[in-house]
This record gives structure tokens, C-alpha cells and sequence, in this order.
């Protein structure tokens, strides 16, 4: 039904129309994949999430796409690439569920009326909050195509599927550290609910530096890799970096709302982000471009992420700095001040060049964060790399 609407009202292209309806048959596929990994994510278990949704899924859209390009589709090839990626993603998924747990589905038992009324209590603020995620992550993309045009959102949109790298970051935690929260806070173990919270954040700033300096250093060279009127936003790539980084580093305060109950709070402060991100955007898109759309996006994160740690530290006390985040600090500004300077003497302008110098960027940063691995966790790593290493010299010696 929203097809034409966002079709010939927002992007005014009537090409879309047939891609947009197309693509709509993936959503019930996308679903039911979330809703069966999701199962194994509660035990802890991301093997599944990233054989399915990072392996199986991304091949199989790869192999789809290249199987329909001699049939010359354009967009209607591309999106009926990702429903045939989808479909095969839930095929996976539910073979996952009924290994793992002998069936596939819900099977209808009868609980307590109390129980009920706190279930969909607790559940329903989760699904207008994830709607409203989804608001967020798109608004930029459908406001710069009203206001400008469809190639401006395009490019555009290349520069917001590269940020994505920094979001997996964040996902990678997210479903780990939440049923953590779960157990600490139903234990009444505040002490060492504290520790993890700053602990994760360690190392959310430590993995979401890394992508922020690669794109935030080098985001000319990075969309050159597409074609030269990608290199046009490479501006637009550095504040979306720094956007998501802010809000990937804090984004363990959500885990900490959403699973000590409060889902309705944290779905208020994700319509607080929609509104601010659309008004914003709404001014800004005028005065500066895709630029403006990222500064936009900018705004909404730094609101949401110190209203979520404000509240964390307001009901329970907790706040998510700390020593332990020090090195992490130290480690991304020192990388980014030696490669900062490097580029004025070394000319990057080749595939080659650039592949190398992220290669080279990797490989000091964690290098660099692992001499001061202070962690008890990080240590335990460390031990185990070590051993495997002699391991793995000590026969091939022999």
C-alpha cells in the first residue's frame, strides 16, 4: 500500500514502484528468521547468528545476484536476490530450531492471567521500539530523497551500509551482555553488574574505535573503491561515523534499561531520537546537503545515548566510565594522530595502497591495545593466543 507513496511522493521515480512491492515479500521471511535465532541467543549462543545471518544469507545474496545479472533485471533482479536470501536464511534458521530443540513453532500452553498481563507489558513497548529503530536507521535516506533526489540517496546510502561495519560491533554485544544483565539484576548483584557494565563499554570503545578511525581517516579513499560520485560524500562518511560510534560505545545502557523492565522508558527515549533526527534533518538537509542528514543523525544519537546513560545512573547507580576505559582512549588517539600525520606523506590512491594501509591501521591498533590489556578476561585471550601459537610452532618444528 505504501509503495507508490514512497515510490512517487518521496523518491519521485516510478521506476521503484515494482521493487519496493517485490522486496515486501522478504519482510515475513526477515521476521521469522530474528525470531528463531533469537532463541539461541538467549543461551548465549552467537555461532548460529553469525552462520545464518553473516555467512549463509550474504552468500547466498552474492550468488543471487551474480546468477540474475545476465538477465539484465536492475533493481527488480537486486531485490528479488534479497528475498530469495531471505527465504533461504529461514530455511536455515528453522533448521537450527528443530535441531536444537526438537520442533519448530509455538506450541499452545495455558499460563497464569498474571503472567500474561507482564508479558505483553514488558513486549510491546520492544516492538514499537524496534519499529521506531527502524524509523531512525531510514529517515535520513527517505527525507534526502523528498528533499533532494534519488541519486542523492543512493549515494548516500553507500555511505551508510559502509557504517554498518560499526553497528556489528554493537550487535556483536548486544546479546550476550543482555541476558547477563538479566541474571546480576534478578540476583541483586549490583557490584558486579557495575563491573560488566564498564567492562563491556571497554570494549564497545574498543572495537568501535578501530572502524571509526578507518572511515573517519580515510573515508575519500574508502568510497573511491565504488566509483567517484561515491567519493563525493566522503564528509557525509565521517559524521556518520563519529554519529555511530558515540552511540555504539554507550549503546550497553540500552541492555541495561530493556532488561531490568524498562522497555517503555527506553521506547520513549527512541521516540524522543526519531523526532529530534526528523526535525533536524528536516532544517538541515537545506543548508547543508547529504552533510546536514548526517548531522542529523548525529544530533539524535548524542541525545538518545546520554539520555539512556543519564537514566542508567539515575535509577541504579551505575555509570559506564571509568580507568578501565583510559587505554582504549589512549590506544585510538594515538593511532589516529601516527596515521593522521602518515597520510601527508604517504599518497594512497590505489586499491592496493588502501587495502594495505587499513591492513597496517588493524594491525597497530590492536597491537597497540593489546600491550595494555589490563582486563582479567583480556589476559585469559592473550594466555590462550600465546599457547595455540607454540602450539602450532612446536609441531610444525617437528
Amino acid at each position: 500500500m505504501l509503495a507508490p507513496v514512497i515510490a512517487l511522493k518521496i523518491f519521485h521515480d516510478p521506476a521503484l514502484l515494482q521493487p519496493i512491492r517485490i522486496l515486501t515479500i522478504a519482510l515475513p521471511f526477515v521476521v521469522q528468521t530474528q525470531m528463531l535465532i533469537a532463541t539461541t541467543k538467549a543461551q548465549r549462543t552467537m555461532k548460529y547468528e553469525v552462520l545464518i545471518r553473516q555467512g549463509l544469507e550474504p552468500l547466498t545474496l552474492l550468488l543471487l545476484t551474480v546468477g540474475l545479472l545476465p538477465f539484465k533485471l536492475g533493481a527488480v533482479g537486486l531485490v528479488s536476490a534479497h528475498v530469495g536470501a531471505s527465504f533461504v536464511a529461514v530455511l536455515g534458521a528453522a533448521f537450527v530450531a528443530y535441531r536444537k530443540y526438537g520442533y519448530v513453532g509455538w506450541t499452545k500452553q495455558p499460563l497464569p492471567r498474571a503472567i500474561k498481563r507482564e508479558t505483553i507489558r514488558y513486549t510491546s513497548p520492544m516492538a514499537l521500539m524496534d519499529f521506531l529503530t527502524l524509523m531512525v536507521a531510514r529517515m535520513d535516506i527517505l527525507l534526502i530523497g523528498y528533499f533532494l533526489n534519488s541519486s542523492a540517496a543512493g549515494i548516500y546510502g553507500i555511505a551508510v551500509e559502509m557504517i554498518s561495519i560499526i553497528k556489528r560491533v554493537r550487535q556483536g554485544f548486544e546479546p550476550i551482555f543482555a541476558p547477563i544483565v538479566s541474571e546480576l539484576h534478578y540476583h541483586n548483584k549490583k557490584e558486579q553488574l557495575h563491573r560488566n557494565y564498564v567492562v563491556v563499554t571497554r570494549w564497545l570503545m574498543a572495537g568501535t574505535l578501530l572502524p571509526v578511525l578507518a572511515m573517519t581517516l580515510f573515508s575519500h579513499q574508502i568510497l573511491s573503491l565504488f566509483n567517484e560520485q561515491a567519493a563525493r560524500a566522503s564528509d557525509v562518511l565521517v559524521v556518520l561515523a563519529i554519529s555511530h560510534g558515540i552511540f555504539g560505545i554507550f549503546s550497553a545502557a540500552e541492555s541495561v534499561l530493556v532488561m531490568t523492565g524498562k522497555t517503555l522508558l527506553n521506547t520513549l527515549l527512541a521516540a524522543g531520537m526519531l523526532l529530534v533526527n526528523t526535525i533536524l534533518t528536516i532544517i538541515f538537509i537545506p543548508l547543508w546537503g547529504l552533510v546536514g542528514a548526517a548531522m542529523g543523525m548525529l544530533a539524535a544519537h548524542i541525545f538518545v545515548s546520554v539520555a539512556r546513560v543519564s537514566w542508567v545512573y539515575r535509577t541504579y547507580h551505575l555509570n559506564p566510565f571509568g580507568t578501565a576505559l583510559v587505554w582504549p582512549l589512549f590506544t585510538g588517539s594515538a593511532v589516529f594522530l601516527v596515521f593522521y600525520f602518515a597520510r601527508f606523506m604517504v599518497h594512497i590512491d590505489s586499491l592496493f595502497a588502501t587495502a594495505t594501509t587499513l591492513l597496517l591501521l588493524l594491525l597497530t591498533y590492536f597491537s597497540l591495545f593489546f600491550v595494555g590489556a589490563a582486563e582479567p578476561e583480556e589476559k585469559h585471550l592473550l594466555d590462550q593466543l600465546k599457547d595455540k601459537f607454540v602450539k602450532r610452532t612446536a609441531r610444525l618444528r617437528t
